[in-house]
């Protein structure tokens, strides 16, 4: 692999960065120092708001709604992963950190949690306020408001690969868990079956919005920038069941081999 020059990984400082991959939507550089893949150079601001109006745009919107981008199914899963794991969700506050339209925050005040979301584009978050979830544009915007800025759970799903300095979002977010309070973060695998077989045709490197990808031990090196020294794996089941049965044996055992192309992480504040 080259060597980028005058480059530094923006995780570590590290000066030991190759070029990993070159893809029609940018090149993907490797820190060799903390393994965190980031795209480089990194897109203005002005071209991810672009890249962001055009994803949220009505039609873009109503496809969402039906398409496997997101199922509900998985979504459920998770929320009954949170509710049997860490006690019942009834009665906790929760923060959707990047709540998109909304589906995950539904799910999560079905099941009893006062819940809260987080939405930067205009579009979404006003698909989301539409499902009675009460949603902010910021963190600025939370905290200004009267509601309760504490929370015992925050998620971020699929989300952590968009944020610029994703160590800085969860500094922030972790000054808002409440003592025993967990952060949930679910991102696509950079060591997953999928990655390894594909390389830089990888879909997950298709997307302008996505400025890193990572690994359990890149997170955790983010994490721990972020003052959060406690992080964990889980490896919950996650069933697809529109999906034939030898597909579904082959994603258990991906899961089980630790290939499978999401990887989910806990972070607290205080050790158990």
């Amino acid at each position: 692999m080259p060597t980028v020059k005058n480059v530094r990984c923006p995780l570590c400082a590290s000066k030991k960065v190759k070029l990993r991959f070159f893809t029609p939507a940018g090149d993907i550089a490797l820190c060799q120092n903390c393994t965190l893949l980031f795209r480089s150079p990194q897109p203005s601001q002005e071209m991810l708001e672009i890249f962001y109006r055009s994803k949220y745009t009505s039609s873009r919107i109503e496809r969402r709604k039906t398409s496997m981008a997101s199922p509900l199914e998985v979504l459920n899963q998770i929320i009954n992963h949170l509710d049997k794991d860490f006690g019942l969700l009834k009665g906790k506050r929760l923060l959707d950190y990047g709540c998109s339209l909304g589906d995950f925050a539904v799910l999560a005040k079905e099941k009893g949690a006062k819940v809260t979301g987080i939405e930067l584009d205009d579009g979404a978050r006003y698909e989301a306020k539409n499902k009675d979830i009460d949603v902010f544009k910021d963190l600025r915007e939370l905290k200004s408001s009267n509601s309760d800025n504490k929370f015992d759970i925050i998620t971020l799903l699929q989300v952590i690969e968009h944020l610029r300095k994703p160590w800085v979002d969860l500094e922030e977010l972790s000054g808002l868990l409440d003592k025993d309070g967990i952060i949930f973060i679910s991102t696509p695998n950079a060591t997953g079956l999928n990655a390894r077989v594909t390389g830089g045709r990888w879909r997950e490197f298709k997307s302008p919005g996505h400025l890193y990808w990572f690994t359990y031990e890149s997170i955790n090196q983010v994490c721990k920038k972020a003052g959060i020294v406690y992080v964990s794996q889980v490896y919950w089941r996650i069933t697809h069941t529109k999906y034939g049965y030898m597909r579904r044996f082959f994603q258990r055992l991906l899961q089980v081999l630790r290939l499978s192309g999401s990887v989910m992480i806990i972070a607290r504040k205080t050790e158990i």
